[in-house]
């Protein structure tokens, strides 16, 4: 029986594109470390607003399950994206220090999975922006501005 299975390393992969590869990884890899440590910071200036605001006490404490609502999704969302990008860079490496096509494949895979969700998060970002122009703009004209 003959084994069918292709990969990428049989195509003679240079130098230049295994450094270029590496190169993917390594920066995937910093953007990833990068975005835990920014989403640890947000938690931790978070809590700290939430610490102050509850001394503030009466209105302030009404909207505290609103507020938190807003940057549990973000943060959650942010984790989910930055780990994946973790995975991705983590498994390319590997694909390459080894020559295995399954890492490779799901380096690429899980690749692919985190410019989905960026680019859904993005889109999402994008409407609210336009609405909450949009709305501005009809209440500027509303009261008179």
């Amino acid at each position: 029986m003959e084994n069918n299975t292709s990969s990428i390393f049989n195509f003679n992969m240079d130098e230049e594109s295994r450094s270029l590869l590496s190169s993917i990884s390594l920066w995937a890899n910093i953007n990833a470390i990068a975005g835990l440590v920014s989403a640890a910071l947000t938690v931790s200036f978070f809590v700290v607003t939430l610490v102050r605001l509850s001394r503030l006490g009466g209105s302030a404490s009404d909207l505290m399950g609103l507020m938190i609502i807003w940057p549990l999704i973000s943060l959650m969302v942010s984790l989910a994206v930055n780990i994946i990008l973790l995975q991705a860079a983590s498994n390319i490496r590997k694909g390459i220090d080894t020559s295995s096509q399954e890492y490779f494949e799901t380096g690429i895979t899980k690749l692919a999975v985190y410019f989905r969700i960026v680019g859904i998060v993005t889109i999402v970002v994008i409407v609210f922006v336009v609405l909450a122009f949009l709305f501005s703009v009809l209440a500027m004209r509303g009261t008179g501005f």
